[in-house]
């Protein structure tokens, strides 16, 4: 899927006219129809805030991935990773632990 077949399949699935869409990307609704339609394409910093606001990765709405969104871990949740990691294995028996 190419930018423009994205953004009116997102709108499409939110079951946003082109007018609350717009809203929603803090553009006018003849900007979302020119972006549908190929006539136009949005900056560099739009494509990033849509993205944002969207919950999908840069390159899912470029098209150039079908994978929606990006999977980063937060830090917090890294820390807790590290922290259950740490505590299962101060918890190992000493055998284990020896190995390890």
């Amino acid at each position: 899927m190419t930018f423009p077949e994205r953004i009116a399949a997102i709108r499409n699935e939110l079951n946003l006219s082109q007018e609350k869409f717009g809203e929603l990307a803090n553009v006018s609704q003849r900007t979302v129809a020119f972006w549908e339609s190929g006539d136009r394409m949005p900056s560099h910093a739009t494509i990033a805030a849509l993205a944002d606001r969207l919950d999908v990765s840069v390159d899912y709405l470029l098209g150039r991935s079908d994978i929606r969104t990006n999977k980063k871990q937060s830090p917090v949740r890294n820390e807790e990773l590290l922290e259950n990691i740490i505590t299962k294995v101060r918890n190992l028996p000493d055998p284990a632990l020896s190995r390890l």
